[in-house]
């Protein structure tokens, strides 16, 4: 029973890293899909394991599995350092400056409240 739990929070992963990918750059969408069937691949083969499926044939899979998820941290990689991540980081920047103006405002307003 917690091999088939374990199977299906890994297609639920790798459906969420399949949606991640759509709409993302060139580089990160191919890390994202690659990176979705090796973890679907590695659930599978967990789950198989239990189903009988033989030892090398569930080890082929999780091997594959594997190279899937390095194939895709390589292009994670590659997209940050291309850059495709950098207008992502300098408008998580941006949002965090704005925060951090707002509660130090918000502190002001209370000092001079209080005095």
């Amino acid at each position: 029973m917690a091999d088939l739990i374990r199977g299906l929070l890994a297609l639920a992963l790798a459906a969420l890293l399949y949606a991640q990918g759509r709409g993302a750059p060139p580089l990160r969408r191919r890390a994202f899909t690659l990176a979705a069937p090796g973890i679907a691949l590695l659930g599978f083969s967990t789950v198989s394991l239990n189903m009988g499926l033989p030892y090398p044939l569930a080890y082929t899979l999780t091997g594959l599995g594997l190279a899937l998820i390095l194939a895709g941290l390589f292009f994670l990689i590659r997209s940050w350092q291309s850059g495709e991540l950098r207008e992502l980081v300098q408008r998580y920047q941006a949002e965090a400056a704005q925060e951090r103006e707002r509660r130090e405002q918000l502190a002001s307003d209370k000092r001079d409240r209080t005095e």
